[in-house]
């Protein structure tokens, strides 16, 4: 039997339709996506517009031979307490990848007075079993840094995948494209793929990245294409937090633990001066579900984003975070 043209077993078809009946249409709250296009940050996205408007399609096309690719990529997944995303996420990953290894890390519940209920069917837990995910449960609100660290920590294959808990596959998440830069071109360690929402037909976020006076200075534009793989992917600094890496790279370089939030501009500067080499290929998509309307705990929880960009800038002895729109984001008085 087929399942939108991938082998796959009864019992994993059995699964997707029932979850699929089952899943809201929605995500429960906000999302947990950093280096995304939130607020002020906004006036510096790239949009596209002689695309056609932005639609979900299901992932039909198959990748290449899944044996292959699953023995060399891992899937990783951060969420906060949000079994929903995770569902609609992971069913629509495994109709594209239906055996590939996803892990799935929650630092949950939102509430410091809650205990996480693993057992309930609308957990994170149950979300992630229902898809033959692993899961790991984190300390509550260890944050974006030691959970990923402590994600790809259990990463054994050569690639890893990072993702958000809002994203959801189409036809254009064509992870195996990014293992083909990766296994082509020694250079380069982390390769992303673009994202869109039904506001914005396409965004990228990457650019170039560095230092300026007294500033973390973010800025569009690139170091030219990767050889053999056309204008759609191009060398960069930063991109967004949908990329496949090498995972040794990322083991040595990590994140910083310290900073729960605003760990984006920290990872790839230090990226960039340890010589880790990124690109972009807009070429491969995403589609970023983001939630308008998150509760007032989870809202309370991200705007601490500032705090640790602080403390970032604190860190490098830097006073101001200027994003690609020529905005100051976040300073040091």
């Amino acid at each position: 039997m087929k399942l939108l043209g991938v082998e796959a077993p009864i019992a994993a078809l059995c699964y997707l339709y029932l979850v699929l009946l089952l899943t809201p249409l929605a995500c429960a709250d906000g999302g947990d996506q950093v280096g995304s296009c939130e607020g002020d940050a906004c006036a510096g996205v790239r949009r596209d517009d002689a695309r056609p408007p932005a639609t979900i399609e299901a992932a039909v096309s198959p990748p290449t031979p899944m044996s292959a690719f699953d023995s060399k990529v891992t899937f990783v997944v951060k969420t906060l307490d949000r079994a929903d995303c995770v569902e609609e996420l992971l069913v629509s990953l495994r109709a594209r990848y239906p055996s590939a290894r996803v892990i799935v890390a929650d630092d949950g519940p939102l509430s410091p007075a809650a205990q996480p209920d693993d057992a309930s069917p609308r957990s994170t837990r149950s979300a992630a079993s229902r898809a033959g995910a692993e899961f790991m449960r984190m300390p509550r609100d260890a944050g974006l840094s030691a959970s990923r660290n402590a994600l790809v920590d259990r990463v054994g294959t050569e690639y890893f995948a990072l993702l958000d808990d809002d994203f959801v596959f189409t036809e254009d998440t064509r992870i195996e494209k990014l293992m083909e830069v990766l296994d082509k071109r020694d250079d380069l360690d982390i390769v992303s793929g673009g994202l869109f929402t039904t506001e914005i037909e396409f965004y990228d976020y990457a650019g170039m990245i560095g230092v300026e006076g007294d500033a973390i200075r973010m800025r569009y534009g690139d170091y030219g294409p990767v050889p053999g793989f056309g204008p759609e992917c191009k060398k960069v600094d930063v991109v967004a937090n949908f990329f496949l890496a090498r995972t040794a790279v990322v083991k040595k370089l990590r994140w910083d633990d310290s900073l729960k939030l605003g760990e984006h501009q920290d990872f790839f500067l230090r990226a960039k001066f340890a010589g880790v080499g990124v690109a972009t290929c807009n070429d491969v998509k995403v589609f970023h579900k983001q939630i308008q309307d998150p509760s007032p705990e989870y809202r309370r929880m991200r705007m601490r984003e500032f705090y640790f960009l602080r403390q970032m800038l604190q860190k490098h002895n830097l006073k101001r975070l200027i994003i690609y729109s020529g905005a100051v984001y976040a300073h040091i008085d």
